[in-house]
């Protein structure tokens, strides 16, 4: 079995989940309960938020803790709509967003009047500054940006739009980072808002953060009990806080490493895709070396994907949140404006774990593939 879906999610360290296994069978009381067992699953609590806020330099109250990224951008985009809806209605973001973004802006729009703009990327995902300045006005209260396309690795320039938007005080800047935590470093000095789901980078699936800078407040979606200082009720899921934590550590100690190992996955598979005629490269060699997207021309992804799973060998063509919307990718076909290519584009997505041999086993695969089944013309 070859995996290369990590942009989709990810294996739990070994380490993690043995950590885990033996902490869920000792902490397993409810952090809001006053007797001692609840006292220790709080502290517990408080410890994981001290060091999620150590790795982002932020405040402990600062770190709102989530079921992942999707309630994360959920909360931060409609949070901030709703509280300062009295202030302006418009909302700027990217064509590039994940379905968690795109969707929920989608909602603000056609439910509750907000205006939606978006601002221009180029094929090297970087933000078009100056129209970005034609678009703000004094109804505008958010600006939505991921740093890290999840279908192309396209890295966004989101800091040197923060710095940007440090003129504009009553604009927030929200980022989801969900491609990027645990394996860049990221400054969030002029980030409002920073979304990230932990089983994007070797931990539990089901919880996630949104950092929530202290100049920001939000209306809550889930009403409850006071947890996550009002603005998430629901009993605290401290087991998987505690490992999101834990896995975030890790990631950081071993970051640097990782990163020149899978980049030099990620150069080897670009040039033996560059040597095979009818492939076409989408993402840029300026962006993430953890995802390359590509499109073998006239052959239908999903066709592909089903090919490969025959044999074993598991990738995707657009973020796990998309993929039942099949065909055309949007974001590929936004990129580039070719139809052709959006409706063939594969996406292969490495960790650490990946080899040079599994490269070898799939470009060969690609290679049969394309031999033996019938191009779409």
């Amino acid at each position: 079995m070859i995996y290369f879906d990590y942009a989709s999610t990810s294996f739990v360290e070994s380490e993690v989940l043995e950590s885990y296994s033996k902490f869920l069978k000792d902490n397993f009381a409810n952090a809001d309960s006053l007797h001692h067992l609840g006292v220790i699953s709080s502290n517990y609590l408080s410890k994981a938020r001290e060091q999620v806020a150590s790795f982002f330099g932020v405040g402990e109250d600062e770190v709102i803790f989530t079921s992942g990224a999707s309630e994360s951008n959920n909360l931060a985009l409609k949070g901030v709509a709703f509280k300062y809806a009295s202030r302006g209605k418009k909302i700027i973001t990217t064509r590039l967003e994940h379905s968690s973004v795109s969707k929920t802006l989608e909602q603000l729009e056609q439910h509750f009047g907000y205006i939606i703009e978006y601002v221009d990327v180029d094929e090297n995902g970087k933000v078009d500054l100056k129209q970005l300045e034609r678009l703000i006005d004094n109804q505008t209260i958010l600006v939505s940006i991921c740093a890290i396309v999840s279908e192309t690795g396209h890295r966004l320039n989101v800091e040197q739009v923060g710095e940007f938007l440090k003129k504009y005080p009553k604009v927030f800047f929200h980022v989801d980072a969900t491609q990027l935590i645990g394996k860049y470093q990221i400054n969030i000095g002029n980030i409002d808002l920073l979304s990230f789901s932990a089983h994007k980078f070797y931990s539990l699936k089901g919880v996630g953060a949104l950092i929530k800078k202290h100049n920001v407040d939000l209306i809550p979606l889930i009403c409850g009990g006071e947890q996550e200082d009002g603005l998430r009720g629901g009993t605290s899921n401290v087991p998987s806080i505690m490992m999101m934590s834990k896995s975030l550590r890790l990631a950081y100690e071993n970051m640097k490493k990782r990163e020149k190992y899978v980049a030099s996955l990620y150069d080897y598979l670009y040039e033996k895709l560059s040597l095979i005629n009818g492939v076409t490269i989408n993402s840029s060699k300026e962006g993430s070396c953890y995802i390359l997207n590509f499109s073998v021309l006239d052959y239908r992804n999903e066709v592909l994907l089903n090919e490969f799973s025959k044999k074993e060998i598991y990738l995707s063509s657009k973020s796990a949140c998309s993929s039942k919307d099949k065909g055309l990718s949007k974001i590929v076909n936004y990129l580039y404006k070719d139809e052709r290519r959006a409706m063939s584009s594969l996406r292969v997505s490495f960790s650490y774990r990946n080899t040079k041999e599994e490269i070898d086993i799939f470009v060969q695969e690609l290679m049969d593939i394309m031999k033996r089944i019938k191009r779409v013309k």
